[in-house]
């Protein structure tokens, strides 16, 4: 402001120089030329001397101006320095931001999938557990179950509850490693309810009563929580009973962990596998008893038939009629065993008007009396595959039954595979009885045609 102040005093100053120059109106009168360009000088000079002292004070006002220019360019170049830096923390912090993101997301598909792992693993918990075991951890493995759906547990709670499990797992492994004597009530193979003391032996769970009246294997039951007993050998109760009293005895060794001595507790007669096939191996059965009873008695027919083969006789009817003695040719035939001769003697009692007629009347009186029954064979090899497919009808028919009806998932398998399992019995059995009976069939109506 002092500045431009300044350079307007000056150009009032050259101003009036220029309207007291020579030969400007209103110049006073009288005055010489002289004086005026005196005057002239005078005012150019004081005004030449104004614009030293302007331009002095210009440059004094410039330095500190320059100065504070400089200051502010370098306050400039400091900001967009600190700028700079504020973008690359930015762009590092956004960039750390997208890392820790990503690695979030990882985190939390790592905890989806252990989550799920542990799931898997308490709803397979159950079915590891030996059996008289899931009594004791009941408890634990239903909160871990329940914390699932659990909308009120933190993840962390629900992670707990699974790990619990987990953890108790690797306890109860060690545990049975070494070998572990729990009391237990178990039915035994009549369904009484008998107290005792389980000993786990690894993959073997052994049971002796506390009366010591009964030993053996302890097995799942699947239409009941408690455990049933499975008597082995005799000559093994005294290795389980020392085990069950002191912790120590002696037992077959089973290599298959389990597996054989399972096999051996859960064998089944041919009578348990006839009742698991359903109602309908009743008919089934009965069918096989009509095939066999027809098979055997007709191939007893024809073994009969055969030894009563009468050549001669034959010979004789030959001779006899070609003699003309037809009476006795049917004396021979009437009384021989052979049923070609008897064939033969009713065709020429019968035989005056066509001869030929006769003998098939003859021939069809015998046919039919070796094919007596066998209608009945042809019979069952129709209906017991039927019956066996009936079987597996309804056999599906229980298990879809069972999927319905099932309140949980371990019920409903089980019951799936017991329908099953029936519907395929039935089938086979239907099947075996066709095929076994259709073997003497043909073999009987071989031995007709030969006949």
């Amino acid at each position: 402001m002092k500045l431009l102040l300044s350079i307007l005093a000056l150009s009032s100053v050259c101003v009036f120089a220029r309207e007291n120059a020579p030969g400007q109106t209103g110049a006073p009168s009288g005055a010489s030329e002289g004086d005026l360009r005196i005057a002239a000088q005078a005012n150019f000079e004081s005004g030449e001397a104004e614009l030293v002292k302007i331009r002095a004070e210009i440059e004094k006002e410039r330095l500190p101006l320059n100065e504070e220019l400089t200051k502010l360019e370098d306050q400039l170049v400091a900001a967009k320095k600190r700028l700079e830096e504020r973008r690359r923390l930015a762009d590092t912090l956004n960039l750390d931001s997208s890392n820790l993101n990503l690695e979030l997301k990882v985190r939390s598909d790592e905890n989806a999938y252990l989550a799920n792992l542990l799931d898997e693993f308490v709803a397979g918990f159950e079915s590891r557990l030996l059996p008289g075991e899931f009594s004791g951890y009941e408890k634990l493995v239903g909160d871990a179950q329940l914390a699932v759906e659990n909308p009120n547990l933190a993840e962390k709670d629900r992670f707990g509850l699974r790990l619990s499990v987990l953890t108790t797992s690797l306890e109860r492994l060690k545990q049975v490693v070494g070998g572990e004597r729990r009391p237990i009530e178990v039915l035994d193979p009549n369904g009484v309810l008998i107290k005792g003391t389980m000993a786990l032996i690894g993959p073997i769970a052994v049971f002796g009563a506390a009366d010591r009246s009964i030993y053996g294997v302890v097995a799942a039951n699947a239409e009941s929580s408690l455990a049933i007993l499975r008597p082995l050998d005799p000559t093994m109760n005294s290795g389980i009973a020392d085990i069950i009293e002191s912790g120590k005895g002696l037992l077959p060794f089973d290599p298959t962990r389990g597996g054989a001595l399972q096999e051996l507790i859960e064998k089944t007669s041919i009578m348990d596998t006839f009742l698991h096939g359903g109602p309908i191996m009743w008919p089934i059965l009965a069918c096989s008893i009509f095939a066999m009873g027809i098979s055997l008695e007709r191939i007893l027919f024809l073994f009969r038939e055969k030894t009563r083969r009468r050549f001669p006789d034959i010979d004789a009817i030959y001779e006899l009629t070609s003699d003309g003695a037809l009476t006795q040719a049917v004396e021979v035939g009437a009384q021989s065993k052979d049923f070609v001769a008897r064939m033969l003697g009713n065709a020429l009692s019968h035989g005056r008007k066509s001869l030929h007629t006769a003998i098939q009347r003859g021939s069809a009186i015998e046919v039919k009396r070796f094919s007596r029954g066998l209608w009945i064979l042809d019979t069952c090899i129709t209906m017991a595959p039927l019956l066996g497919l009936l079987g597996t009808v309804t056999g599906m028919m229980s298990s879809f039954d069972a999927i319905g009806r099932a309140s949980d998932a371990a019920s409903g398998a089980n019951s799936v595979v017991g329908g099953i399992a029936e519907a395929l019995i039935a089938t086979a059995a239907g099947l075996l009885i066709a095929i076994a009976s259709l073997i003497p069939l043909n073999y009987l109506n071989e031995q007709i045609e030969k006949a």
